[in-house]
């Protein structure tokens, strides 16, 4: 088992269920930005919304351990 999975008492598994979540959730960030990139009034506020959930979340998982 890896250092990082350890500190964080998370099997392979969880941790990679976790990671994917964190990766599509940034894939939806991505999907408004460049939405809005074309067509400016399009997800005005959609993808930074969405990268400020993504990291309240990963702040409170670290902090509230």
């Amino acid at each position: 088992m890896s250092k990082h999975l350890k500190e964080n008492n998370v099997s392979y598994l969880q941790h990679m269920k976790c990671s994917l979540g964190y990766a599509k959730e940034s894939g939806k960030a991505m999907v408004y930005f460049s939405i809005h990139a074309f067509l400016p009034d399009t997800f005005v506020i959609h993808g930074s919304q969405k990268l400020r959930q993504i990291t309240w979340t990963i702040h409170n998982k670290v902090f509230n351990k």
